[in-house]
């Protein structure tokens, strides 16, 4: 578990060295009052939409206060590229 501070400090030299960039492929939201869950799929790559090193989902809770969303909790599962290889 990461604060944000934290989270930034961790991939602060992985990013700093390697090029990386993610994109949704799909989405479903559930509203109820002023919550939301966002379940997000993505892939991810080295280069823009280029081929995939990295796919998961996204789950994201969110509550709005009346004037904006706030992030509450966010969790992620990813495959690697190795199960990626062997489904292409």
């Amino acid at each position: 578990m990461f604060n944000p501070d934290q989270y930034i400090e961790s991939r602060r030299r992985l990013l700093a060295e390697n090029d990386f960039f993610e994109w949704e492929t799909a989405r479903e939201e559930k509203h109820s009052g002023r919550m939301a869950h966002v379940w997000s799929s993505y892939d991810a790559a080295r280069t823009p939409h280029g081929k995939p090193i990295r796919r998961g989902v996204n789950s994201v809770q969110l509550w709005n206060d009346g004037a904006r969303w706030w992030i509450l909790s966010v969790i992620w599962d990813a495959e690697n590229a190795a199960s990626i290889s062997e489904e292409e």
